[in-house]
């Protein structure tokens, strides 16, 4: 029994490893949810971005879900004549991260890199545009980002 006992363990640590692995060497999900990592980030800014103005930009990345509730709801505008309360009511990075700039346009961005804790609930994303609308996305916090400034509006998706 003790031979059959062993051969059996060798062939269940055998199939869990030839299932985990592709998990992980295809999915930067998974092991960014699981225990953080760096994101990058890709800007490009339109010769026009914001109709011709400089353009303030935060990416939040989100741990606590009241907060998500909140923050999901505001518009840019409302982010940022908020932010410096809501980072008071949130201290240190107790429910949030936040990164700032400012962008003119046509500036050429290069190299951002953002470190991820475990268990991101959203990235929001605000951009100050001059435009209406509410110039809010929320994507997926695990992967890296990619946001265009456009001449009205921006856009920023996740990409693997």
């Amino acid at each position: 029994m003790p031979i059959f006992d062993h051969i059996i363990r060798k062939r269940l640590l055998l199939i869990c490893i030839v299932l985990l692995i592709p998990m992980v060497t295809t999915s930067c999900i998974t092991m960014r949810s699981l225990f953080g990592g760096e994101i990058e980030v890709k800007v490009t800014v339109d010769e026009k971005a914001n109709v011709n103005s400089a353009t303030r930009f935060d990416i939040l990345l989100v741990y606590d879900e009241t907060l998500l509730a909140t923050v999901s709801e505001l518009t840019a505008k409302d982010w940022f004549d908020k932010k410096y309360q809501i980072s008071r009511d949130y201290p240190g990075d107790s429910g949030f991260n936040v990164w700032n700039w400012e962008w003119s346009p046509g500036q050429e961005i290069k190299g951002l890199t953002l470190p991820l804790r475990s268990k991101a609930l959203a990235c929001i994303v605000f951009a100050d545009y001059n435009t209406p609308g509410t110039h809010r996305l929320k994507i997926n916090p695990h992967y890296n980002i990619l946001v265009e400034l456009g001449e009205r509006e921006f856009n920023a998706t996740s990409e693997e």
